[in-house]
């Protein structure tokens, strides 16, 4: 049985053995402003700051969704997407143009929503060994803006977490 097929029997037969239960739990991430104009920083797409970090990740960990709430309007044409290293939108797919997220938006995909949205997605991500999640940038600097960031996860070994960085 493949990893991915373990992972999902646990979950569909967890009712049966309270010992398996996911114990779902929420991170936070209030990231820091965009500041892109500023070399280095958040929203500078060529420099340090990007990738970004939002979640420090120990273990195996099932993700069911990362939400982004948008608190202050985004400025600067860029793109922004979420994941991991060598999968950076494998989380949220790419917002093809961050212009369009303003406050009160709700982030869980390519697209935004005014004031809620529903996670489609109903099967969750397994991140293996720690990969960190990150905010990946691209095409131009975001000089404006700021997104706090919710991971819902679950251990899936002992000492595994998801902590906002």
């Amino acid at each position: 049985m493949s990893f991915e097929e373990k992972i999902a029997d646990k979950v569909l037969h967890a009712v049966k053995n309270q010992n398996d239960l996911l114990a779902w739990r929420v991170a936070k991430k209030v990231a820091s402003a965009f500041t892109g104009g500023t070399a280095n920083s958040h929203g500078d797409h060529d420099g340090t700051g990007d990738p970004y970090t939002l979640f420090t990740v120990t273990g195996d960990v099932a993700v069911k969704a990362v939400v982004g709430i948008v608190n202050v309007n985004v400025a600067g044409a860029g793109t922004l997407e979420v994941g991991v290293a060598g999968n950076t939108a494998a989380l949220i797919a790419q917002v093809a143009d961050t212009t369009t997220l303003d406050d009160g938006d709700v982030l869980v995909d390519g697209t935004e929503s005014v004031g809620v949205e529903a996670i489609a997605n109903t099967g969750m991500f397994i991140i293996n060994d720690g990969a960190d999640i990150i905010e990946t940038l691209g095409s131009a600097n975001l000089t404006a803006g700021q997104i706090d960031w919710y991971c819902i996860w679950a251990p899936l070994e002992a000492g595994a977490a998801v902590q906002g960085s």
